[in-house]
């Protein structure tokens, strides 16, 4: 049988291929959406880039050319540990220091230490949703 046949075959015959088999009429796939991500080239292994209020005042070539983004954190001086860092101010009470792995603030909480874990040099673990952010930030290195 050549091409033809089957193509006229098919044609003439709307409803059914063959005895055995019923054509199927297709719908038109709805229109995707596109969003900002769409429009950018991904980063990278793949990382996403969205739209954001960021104001980029220039960017520093350390680990993938990161950008320094404008804030109103006041910073107060720098420290040179593992690179240039910033120590901002804050209203975190410090109520001594813990010279374990480096010297770390002490600072006053509500802390119910009989309901918690603790880590090497006794350090308590906290679960994330009894703080505020701007408090939690302070328990970062």
């Amino acid at each position: 049988m050549s091409d033809s046949t089957v193509s006229d075959s098919t044609v003439s015959d709307s409803t059914a291929i063959n005895e055995n088999t019923t054509a199927v009429q297709l719908a038109e796939a709805p229109a995707q959406e596109t969003s900002a991500l769409d429009t950018l080239p991904p980063l990278p292994g793949n990382r996403p880039i969205a739209p954001s209020e960021l104001h980029i005042s220039e960017t520093h070539s350390i680990m993938g050319h990161r950008p320094i983004d404008a804030s109103n954190l006041q910073v107060l001086e720098t420290m040179s540990v593992m690179g240039e860092r910033p120590i901002t101010s804050s209203n975190i009470e410090v109520l001594g220091i813990m010279k374990v792995s480096g010297e770390r603030p002490i600072a006053a909480s509500s802390l119910h230490l009989d309901e918690i874990e603790y880590i090497m040099g006794k350090r308590p673990i906290a679960p994330n949703d009894i703080d505020a952010d701007p408090q939690l930030m302070g328990y970062l290195d």
